[in-house]
């Protein structure tokens, strides 16, 4: 018996650190700012900067379990081409995460309106999310505006239809602060209402028709148009595979009972 259970702890232990070893999310990052570099420093998450070539290549985004759409520095941000585009809308099958603002800009030590720790909050909340359920996607700025559903703004024309709604322009609006319409969303959780981020957040990827169930949070209360600032989509929780650590962990626990089993019944004769 003591055997028995030494083994158990050994099966179990090698189990377990698989398992361990692929808690980290992978995440891969089209538009290099400092987006790429903080979850870089985020314990359970990695970050690699892809091209636009590379995305446009077959079965790339496989190995990613998250994709997040930004931009270049303080740039207004790049289109994907076609192939890419298509490869990036296939690949998204779990929870989305759309900063509708400039909150690039508030990311990180190297942030270039300096750091925000509200803001890397946010982000750490919409990773957790968007990693949750399937392959999940996180939209800043152009890349929010580019996963709605159609795009009247003039930028690429592209729409990767992850979100209904539609894109209507990149523009300098006053998005302080933001109202946050569902408190309790993961996404926001921890974040204050209202929040505002100071010194940026003040460019907006503007939008029309996004379903109101989707909207987490607001522009400033009293607008014209408060217009959405953080969108989010839940996906259908999608079931685990049975993964080699889950097949190895049953394999040797049939193994083991069955051995015990044996032992019982040859003790009894």
């Amino acid at each position: 018996m003591r055997r028995i259970g030494m083994l158990f702890l050994s099966v179990f232990s090698v189990v377990l650190g698989t398992a361990q070893s692929s808690l980290a999310f992978s995440v891969a990052v089209f538009g290099d700012n400092s987006i790429d570099d903080f979850v870089n420093t985020q314990s359970g998450f990695s970050a690699t900067l892809v091209t636009d070539a590379q995305l446009a290549t077959a079965g790339f985004l496989d190995a990613f379990d998250a994709f997040i759409y930004t931009r270049d520095g303080a740039s207004f941000g790049t289109g994907l081409s076609a192939p890419a585009a298509a490869n990036v809308k296939s690949f998204v099958t779990g929870n989305v995460v759309l900063f509708m603002t400039d909150l690039a800009d508030k990311i990180g030590a190297g942030a270039p309106q300096g750091e925000d720790p509200l803001a890397n909050k946010a982000l750490l909340n919409s990773l957790s999310f968007a990693t949750k359920n399937g392959k999940g996607f996180i939209g800043e700025f152009n890349g929010a505006g580019f996963a709605l559903s159609q795009n009247t703004s003039g930028f690429s024309g592209q729409s990767l239809e992850l979100v209904p709604g539609t894109f209507t322009g990149l523009g300098n609006n006053i998005t302080q602060p933001f109202n946050i319409v569902q408190s309790t969303h993961p996404v926001t959780a921890g974040l204050p209402n209202p929040w505002t981020s100071s010194g940026g957040q003040d460019f907006l990827a503007s939008s029309t028709g996004v379903p109101s169930e989707l909207i987490v949070a607001k522009g400033p209360a009293g607008a014209a148009d408060q217009f959405p600032t953080i969108v989010a989509s839940r996906s259908e929780p999608v079931p685990e595979p049975l993964t080699m650590s889950g097949t190895a962990l049953a394999a040797g626990m049939g193994w083991l009972m069955k051995r015990k089993l044996t032992q019982s019944q040859k003790a009894k004769v």
